[in-house]
């Protein structure tokens, strides 16, 4: 993966991890999980890079939903995998996270540091975030 294809990634992911709970959570309500149609919904009114929604869709929407969009051919990668490539990245290897550890990366954009250095594109080896072939 070009590095430029990655960096684009990168920043689209973390803008489904800092952009996406408020507005959800101002349209919906907070919630353990949202719909497909509410997440989608949602990161195109925003104006967020759609490349990457099977990324939005692993944080957002339930894991039974998910298995069943796969099931139809509507996400390319897995649960699991797309989880742990998030997790490794943001949320300090915890691929146990649910929308409410995203709410709260999110609310605490100060303090970024407690999620690790993964944020810093200058640390991170981008190598390690195309496990999907993004």
């Amino acid at each position: 993966m070009r590095i430029f294809e990655r960096f684009r990634k990168r920043r689209a992911i973390r803008s489904y991890l800092t952009v996406l709970p408020p507005l959800l959570k101002k349209r919906f309500g907070k919630h353990k999980h949202y719909t497909e149609g509410q997440v989608l919904r949602t990161l195109n009114e925003a104006g967020l890079n759609q490349k990457y929604t099977d990324y939005a869709l692993a944080m957002y929407v339930s894991h039974h939903e998910f298995e069943s969009l796969m099931r139809e051919n509507k996400l390319p990668c897995e649960y699991k995998e797309i989880r742990q490539e998030i997790a490794d990245h943001f949320l300090k290897g915890d691929t146990s996270f649910n929308t409410h550890d995203v709410f709260d990366f999110a609310e605490s954009p100060c303090d970024l540091s407690t999620y690790g250095t993964h944020l810093n594109e200058d640390i991170i080896d981008l190598d390690h975030i195309d496990s999907c072939g993004h």
